[in-house]
């Protein structure tokens, strides 16, 4: 027998997605800038969805982030999430690895995006 449920509005997910890693266990994270009241630490969270915490950089233009494993790992897939209610802008995310402990590194995915937020146009 099929199990099943008929979504009527998207499910707010909680608790850890599977296969999810914890972060603070496994890397050590290098960030650009993070702002006082939503440090990166967010990002790793599991609230996720429309009104989850959020992480903000406290300076504008280019962020950097860096999760430097403490051992070798298998990761399989990302996701990133953005909710964005206040500025119409676009951004640019590249995804890189690095085999050689930062000296280089491999671009594996970058992607555009375009936020215009309700009511912004």
């Amino acid at each position: 027998m099929l199990w099943k449920h008929l979504l009527t509005e998207p499910p707010r997910a909680s608790g850890p997605q599977f296969g999810a890693k914890e972060m603070a266990a496994i890397a050590t994270v290098w960030v650009t800038s993070e702002g006082a009241d939503a440090p990166i630490d967010r990002a790793f969270d599991q609230s996720r969805g429309a009104g989850g915490s959020r992480r903000v950089a406290s300076l504008p233009g280019k962020q950097q982030l860096i999760l430097a494993f403490d051992t070798l790992q298998t990761i399989r897939t990302t996701s990133l999430e953005v909710e964005e209610l206040e500025v119409s802008r676009a951004q640019v995310l590249h995804v890189s690895v690095s085999y050689e402990g930062g000296q280089t590194y491999q671009g594996l995915r970058r992607q555009g995006y375009t936020f215009s937020p309700p009511g912004r146009h």
